[in-house]
């Protein structure tokens, strides 16, 4: 008895859900319209994406091998050398370079990045992008600026801003390889950009790694000209002994 009372509670409760979307369908039936339509809508006017991934590998110069090195202090190295050069990779100063870089390349005016570039729908995203555009009072103008112009402060700061919010730098485990992913609405503008940012990247490691052997040759000709009058103050030392 019990078995078949929990059954028609089954039952009744199945009828009042059918009954509950019959009742409301029409409701139902605009409300899933509406949702659709948003959807489509979305989809039409949403500016495209792109994303380019280039890799760099990372030389840990810290790194000294040891016949008595079990592998730890190797990967606490390589893991301090790859955090160290992702903050590099996204630091201000290296955004700065590369929005300066592009700025006084032939590409200035033909990026997103100064907005000397605008996107321009084709088909039916074109009619309902401009539609979309006038409601909402978006100008669509693209900048264009002379050859020997400089690029302003305010200009600078916020290209680079852009740079370091479109970038995403990763690294492998236990690898010496980082990714330098860039998103932007060209596909040709985002590769260019992490391109960029690689080359620039590894043009300012070589100037640390040339001012390192500077600085190391300074060093090492200091310590042969503190020796060499050591040397020369000990031989007057024996000199005078020996007379």
């Amino acid at each position: 008895q019990s078995h078949s009372s929990n059954s028609d509670n089954s039952d009744l409760s199945i009828k009042e859900v059918i009954y509950l979307l019959r009742r409301h369908l029409p409701l139902i039936t605009v409300i899933a319209s509406i949702i659709f339509f948003i959807s489509i809508l979305y989809t039409l006017i949403q500016i495209p994406t792109y994303t380019s991934t280039t890799m760099v590998v990372i030389e840990d110069k810290s790194q000294t091998g040891s016949m008595f090195d079990l592998g730890f202090e190797t990967n606490l190295s390589l893991i301090n050398t790859m955090n160290n050069e992702m903050e590099l990779l996204k630091s201000r100063t290296l955004s700065e370079e590369v929005a300066s870089d592009l700025w006084y390349s032939p590409n200035r005016n033909n990026l997103f990045l100064y907005g000397s570039k605008c996107y321009k729908p084709e088909g039916i995203k074109k009619p309902i992008r401009g539609l979309w555009n006038s409601i909402f009072n978006r100008k669509n103008n693209e900048n264009i600026y002379a050859q020997n112009i400089e690029i302003s402060d305010s200009l600078l700061f916020k290209a680079a801003a852009t740079i370091r919010t479109d970038m995403s730098v990763t690294n492998e485990r236990n690898t010496n390889v980082l990714k330098i992913s860039m998103t932007s609405n060209d596909p040709d503008e985002s590769s260019l950009l992490a391109n960029t940012v690689a080359r620039l990247y590894q043009q300012r490691d070589m100037e640390w790694s040339a001012g390192e052997i500077v600085n190391l040759r300074r060093f090492l000709q200091g310590q042969a000209t503190q020796i060499e009058s050591e040397l020369h103050l000990v031989e007057d030392s024996l000199r005078q002994f020996q007379e």
